[in-house]
C-alpha cells in the first residue's frame, strides 16, 4: 500500500512479518481495502503518513503509529486484525501517539495554549474482523495534558527505581513477561494456593 499497491494484487503472495509467515486471502485482501478507504475518506486532500515513529520529547517512550494524518486536529488510526480482543480507540496507547504526534507537528506551547474541552486529537481503531469495525475516540486538551504528566512521572520513576509493578490483563502484550519479579510472585502465589487447597499436594 506504501508503493501504490492495491490489497487485492496481493492476493495468494506470502509474506514474513518478524516470525510469523501467511499467506494473503481474498478475505484479509477486502479487510485491508475496508481499511485503506477509510484512511483516504478520512483524509480528503491531506496526504496521510504511514507507518509514523512517534517519539516523547525528553523520555525514552516511542511508539510506531499505522497512519497519522494532520489537517488542524490531528487524526490518529491504529489497525487491530485479530479477532481476540476488542480494542477500543480510548486506550491510552492511541492518546499517546496522538499526543506525540500533536508535539511533534505544533510543539507544546500549543498544547498547554487554550481550552481543555478542546478536541486536538481523534483517534480511530480499524478492526474490521471483530464488532463494529470503526471506532474513535475524542482526546480533549485536558486529557492529553493529564496523560503527558502521568506519563513523565512514571518514566521518572523508572529512573529513580521508584516504579511500582501491576500485575493485570495488560501484562500479556509486555516483552517483560519472562523476567518480571511480580508476575513471578504471582505465579509462585497462585501455586501456594493449590498446595494449601489440594491434600494430595500438603506435605
Amino acid at each position: 500500500l506504501l508503493h501504490g499497491t492495491q490489497p487485492w494484487e496481493m492476493i495468494g503472495e506470502e509474506i514474513v512479518v518478524g516470525e510469523y509467515k501467511f499467506t494473503v486471502t481474498s478475505d484479509m485482501a477486502d479487510f485491508i481495502q475496508e481499511c485503506a478507504s477509510f484512511v483516504n475518506g478520512l483524509a480528503g486532500p491531506t496526504m496521510p503518513e504511514l507507518e509514523v515513529k512517534l517519539d516523547l520529547p525528553g523520555t525514552p517512550v516511542y511508539g510506531y503509529s499505522d497512519v497519522v494524518i494532520d489537517h488542524g486536529t490531528i487524526h490518529i488510526a491504529d489497525l487491530k486484525y485479530g479477532m481476540g480482543i476488542v480494542v477500543e480507540a480510548d486506550t491510552p496507547q492511541l492518546g499517546l501517539y496522538g499526543l506525540m504526534a500533536l508535539l511533534r507537528n505544533k510543539g507544546e506551547g500549543h498544547l498547554f495554549s487554550g481550552d481543555r474541552n478542546e478536541v486536538l486529537v481523534v483517534a480511530h481503531i480499524m478492526q474490521p474482523r471483530r464488532g463494529k469495525a470503526f471506532r474513535k475516540h475524542d482526546w480533549t486538551r485536558g486529557d492529553l495534558i493529564d496523560l503527558l504528566v502521568r506519563v513523565r512521572r512514571v518514566v521518572d520513576e523508572v529512573a529513580m527505581r521508584k516504579h511500582r509493578y501491576k500485575a493485570g490483563e495488560h501484562c500479556r502484550f509486555c516483552p517483560a513477561v519472562p523476567v518480571c519479579p511480580m508476575l513471578a510472585k504471582v505465579a509462585e502465589d497462585a501455586a501456594m494456593a493449590e498446595v494449601i487447597g489440594d491434600p494430595d499436594l500438603q506435605m
